[in-house]
């Protein structure tokens, strides 16, 4: 796609190098090609379906607070758009759920999920690529 300077299709297969790159914990591969795909994406869609195994990798390697926010961003960001998570998603779902739920504990959890929804795009993207120290309530 990149040697044919295609004008569409890049962030769509960033996403899934970012996806399959975080299934199999590389981390570091996963945030580079997630971080490469959103600006592709934004230019079509919204980035939740990549946020999504972006925050696999944060709930994999003890960036829970980040995970849940992240999560947060992408349930809102689906339920206003009215998709529906293929089974792959709703899996990849469940596991940052426990990862979270466990290091944070259910109250904790509920907040970030909370804040997250609040996110604006940008600010998830801060949330999923930038050295965010903690996520504070939207507004803080």
């Amino acid at each position: 796609l990149r040697r044919i300077n295609a004008p569409h299709g890049s962030g769509t297969a960033m996403t899934f190098l970012a996806l399959a790159h975080a299934l199999r914990g590389d981390r570091d591969e996963a945030l580079a090609n997630g971080r490469a795909a959103a600006p592709h994406i934004q230019r079509m869609q919204d980035v939740a379906p990549t946020l999504l195994p972006i925050a696999l990798v944060h709930a994999r390697h003890h960036a829970e607070y980040r995970a849940a926010g992240l999560l947060g961003y992408v349930d809102h960001s689906f339920a206003i758009a009215g998709r529906v998570p293929f089974p792959m998603m709703v899996k990849i779902r469940e596991e940052i759920v426990t990862r979270a739920k466990s290091a944070l504990g259910l109250q904790e959890f509920d907040r970030l999920l909370a804040t997250g929804a609040g996110l604006t795009e940008e600010q998830a993207l801060a949330v999923a690529f930038d050295n965010i120290p903690k996520l504070d309530e939207p507004g803080d």
